[in-house]
């Protein structure tokens, strides 16, 4: 993922203040700006800041492009999320500083993801699978 000058800007702005405070500003900064709606295919960030919206993938891409400006170490993640009772693809960020490891949903708003989220790849696109044949060999069964 890589920035631009718009995403230089916008950091420039939610900067300041410790590393929690810019990466939860960074965080709602793409809450708000992005509505959510289903992207077909991989699109580049002048494509989603030009239209405003995008699924989990689009959100998770331009808050790492905007971490990325500050030097933050930041990352893309994917797997599945439990969300209105069923589990789907989902992507996420991570970002390590300070000592600290942060789990950052843009799409759900969450600082620390909740524990529904179980990460099964990192990268964008993945490039590390962290389950092979998934299909084939991990079964989720809800407790009551």
């Amino acid at each position: 993922v890589r920035g631009n000058d718009e995403t230089q800007k916008i950091y420039n702005k939610l900067a300041g203040g410790s590393d929690e405070s810019v990466l939860r500003s960074i965080m709602n900064y793409v809450s708000k700006r992005l509505d959510d709606r289903i992207v077909s295919g991989l699109v580049g960030i002048d494509e989603i800041l030009q239209m405003n919206y995008g699924d989990c993938t689009e959100h998770a891409q331009l808050f790492a492009a905007i971490a990325l400006e500050g030097g933050y170490d930041t990352d893309i993640v994917s797997g599945i999320v439990y969300s209105k009772g069923i589990f789907f693809y989902h992507a996420w960020n991570r970002v390590v500083t300070g000592g600290n490891v942060y789990t950052i949903d843009p799409t759900f708003g969450q600082f620390n993801a909740d524990v529904s989220h179980i990460q099964l790849s990192e990268g964008y696109p993945p490039t590390r699978v962290l389950m092979k044949r998934l299909q084939e060999q991990l079964k989720i069964i809800k407790i009551r």
